[in-house]
This record gives C-alpha cells, structure tokens and sequence, in this order.
C-alpha cells in the first residue's frame, strides 16, 4: 500500500470516515469503497 500511497494519503483517506453520535451511542457512517480496500490493505481495524 505504502508503494502507491504516502502515509499522508492514507490519512486523507482515514479523513473521510467519520463518526455520528445518535443519543448515547457512537455509530459509524457509511465506509466508501475505496477506503474499505485501503483499512484492509493496511490492516487498521475501524472501531
């Protein structure tokens, strides 16, 4: 993944998930396509 991207990159992509507190509870928004490839490539769990 580092070959194609530069860690700046991959943090913009990490940028574009975002997280929405309804009530109590902390869910997290829909993960686009691409950025889902990029979680598993790199291997950083999104909790």
């Amino acid at each position: 993944m580092l070959k194609n991207n530069s860690p700046k990159d991959i943090l913009m992509h990490f940028s574009r998930v975002h997280k929405l507190k309804i009530g109590d509870k902390w869910i997290t928004s829909e993960i686009p396509k691409k950025i889902k490839k990029v979680i598993e490539s790199v291997g950083v769990p999104i909790t």
